[in-house]
């Protein structure tokens, strides 16, 4: 799941494969296809059905994911992340 922060990250591209193209990784930024702007600008994230969250930040140039049990499982976790990642320094 990291793996697709990183292809975003990266401008659609990952271990030197292209699997999207640069204009479509620009548009799913500018208009929050798939993934939605955190508010801190250049943050992303989606979460999936039962506690998933992918984050990236072209800022900090990093990815991270996390698989769960259940929403209630990350909730706490999501949240965390989320606050500190969409801090103004």
């Amino acid at each position: 799941m990291v793996k697709l922060g990183a292809i975003y990250l990266n401008g659609g591209e990952f271990a030197g494969h292209r699997y999207l193209s640069r204009a479509y990784v620009d548009l799913a930024q500018e208009r929050g296809y798939e993934l939605g702007s955190l508010g801190k600008k250049g943050t992303y994230g989606k979460g999936g059905m039962a506690g998933q969250m992918l984050f990236y930040s072209l800022a900090d140039h990093m990815a991270f994911a996390w698989h769960g049990f259940g929403e209630e499982d990350s909730n706490g976790l999501r949240i965390a992340v989320t606050e500190k990642l969409t801090e103004t320094v």
